[in-house]
């Protein structure tokens, strides 16, 4: 460690220290102990930041050099370590592909194509992750749920609610949505966050989150993409969550609504009041024009 915090501070400044770096093979050496640090079950991070900002200074000394650090570490080396989700480790390592890419289209253009590509999706998953653990640390889900309970339920929410057989049940909030897309938005948001976190998995249930975003895997004009959002979200909130999976698998069916897509085609959806499964029947009115149809043709 200490011998890696003097490299770094003598490749600081004089270029006459950097160009003995590189000609006594300095970047084959540091790789090693990158290599060394970032295979680990349990990744070194002061070791390959102090290790990165070495060649970072290094990189600083112009042309010739940046060439010979991209040389050895695009791409196997970069991709390594842009899957290391560390912040303090992202920060040189952008470093480090900012100036080797910088007044250079021909490497930049390589580093944003196969197979260059995944290390800039790695750098990019490592600051967006890190990004929504700090915000989740600010009470994220609990703002988030509780704007989307403020909203008045979706359009066919509310009709499902109002010819259910409880007349008086309660719709909740009669807020509308800010902007077209905004519900869609929250929903977006909680089903990332929920992404193989089971601590906004759990806290979700506990403020009775899940069946608010059942309510969300519709159709909504005002809400493009609503209905796919909500799915992901739910698939999100139920993986490797058995509390989540128990609470919706005891759900039960209470009724049905009219989809106007179903009924062009003489279909409609009722509910088996034995097993309160729903269950896809043709309409009475398809039937009668069924037979019409029939006996016609029988006539004719």
């Amino acid at each position: 460690m200490q011998a890696t915090k003097l490299l770094r501070n003598l490749c600081a400044g004089e270029v006459a220290n950097k160009n003995s770096f590189v000609e006594h093979n300095g970047i084959g050496t540091v790789l090693t102990v990158l290599r060394s640090a970032a295979l680990l079950s349990d990744p070194d991070f002061g070791i390959i930041r102090l290790s990165l900002q070495v060649l970072a200074n290094v990189s600083l000394a112009g042309a010739e050099h940046q060439q010979a650090i991209w040389l050895k570490l695009f791409t196997n080396e970069f991709f390594i370590l842009a899957s290391i989700r560390s912040l303090e480790t992202s920060d040189p390592l952008c470093m480090i592909l900012y100036t080797c890419c910088d007044g250079k289209p021909g490497l930049a253009i390589e580093l944003c194509r196969d197979p260059g590509l995944p290390i800039v999706a790695g750098i990019i998953r490592t600051v967006a992750s890190d990004v929504v653990d700090l915000l989740l640390s600010n009470d994220l889900t609990n703002v988030i749920l509780s704007l989307l309970h403020d909203l008045e339920p979706p359009a066919i929410i509310r009709k499902t609610l109002k010819d259910s057989e409880n007349g008086e049940l309660n719709l909740g909030s009669t807020k509308l949505c800010p902007y077209k897309g905004f519900r869609r938005d929250l929903v977006a948001i909680i089903g990332n966050c929920a992404y193989r976190r089971k601590n906004v998995q759990d806290e979700i249930r506990q403020k009775s989150g899940i069946l608010l975003l059942l309510q969300q895997r519709v159709t909504n004009d005002d809400n493009p993409y609503l209905r796919e959002w909500g799915i992901w979200s739910l698939r999100n909130l139920l993986e490797g969550n058995a509390e989540n999976q128990q609470i919706v698998a005891d759900l039960q069916l209470q009724g049905s609504v009219d989809m106007p897509e179903l009924a062009r085609l003489g279909l409609k959806v009722e509910v088996d009041q034995n097993t309160h499964r729903a269950k896809l029947v043709i309409s009475q009115e398809a039937t009668q024009s069924l037979s019409s149809k029939l006996f016609l043709a029988i006539l004719v």
